[in-house]
Parts: structure tokens; C-alpha cells; sequence
């Protein structure tokens, strides 16, 4: 029977990943657009590097999501710092756009910091296995 440690677990895990399914979508479907329908002629104003900086950061961050996703259930603290640093990081980089998908890594963020393991649980397992 799953504890409910182990149902925060997963559903930290799930939340990252879906957040990350829908960042990367939207990554692809954006560069796309950018490229292939020729938007890069219409930001003649904007600095295209600033731009293709916030691409790139944008894709390291959706990697830094799907990382704490994949080790929400073995490392919660290092998934819940993982999924925080990708969610605040995405908003100050993207503001607007993460606004999608940025809040399933709060929350699974949160998720996998309530279902970390208790201090006092890791201090009774080492005294009883002496």
C-alpha cells in the first residue's frame, strides 16, 4: 500500500513532467515560429541575441525540470530544488511564457519537499541498525 510520502512522490514527479511536456512543446512550437515563419524579420528592434539567449536558457531550464521530475522519488530535496530553481528561474528569464507551465514546477516543487524524508526518521534508522 502506498504511503502518503510516496503518493507526494509521484504526483511531484508527474507535475514536473507534465510541466516540462508542456514547456517543451511550447519551446518547439516558439522556435518554430521564430524560424520558420519568418518572425526573426519582424523583431528588427529587439536585440535577436537577447533573444536567442532567452531560447537557450529557456531549454536548459525545461532539462533542469525533467532532471528534478526524474529524481523526485529518490532525492525529493534535490527534485524540490531542481523544480524550484527551473520555475523561478523561468520566471525572472521568460516572465509571460512560463506562466503556462511554470506552475506545475512550483508545485511539484512542493510536493517533493512534503514528501522528503524526516530527520528524526533517518537518525531512529541509525540507531536501530546499530
Amino acid at each position: 500500500m502506498a504511503t502518503p510520502r510516496d503518493r507526494r512522490l509521484s504526483a511531484a514527479a508527474v507535475f514536473g513532467f507534465v510541466g516540462s511536456v508542456f514547456g517543451i512543446g511550447l519551446w518547439v512550437l516558439a522556435v518554430a515560429a521564430v524560424t520558420a515563419g519568418g518572425l526573426w524579420r519582424q523583431l528588427e528592434g529587439v536585440d535577436v541575441w537577447l533573444v536567442a539567449g532567452q531560447f537557450i536558457v529557456a531549454l536548459v531550464l525545461l532539462l533542469l525540470g525533467v532532471r528534478g521530475a526524474t529524481i523526485a522519488r529518490m532525492a525529493p530535496m534535490r527534485a524540490a530544488v531542481y523544480l524550484a530553481i527551473a520555475g523561478i528561474a523561468g520566471w525572472v528569464t521568460i516572465s509571460r511564457f512560463w506562466l503556462l507551465f511554470g506552475p506545475f514546477y512550483f508545485v511539484g516543487a512542493l510536493l517533493a519537499w512534503l514528501g522528503r524524508p524526516r530527520e528524526s526518521s533517518h537518525s531512529e534508522e541509525r540507531v536501530q541498525s546499530i
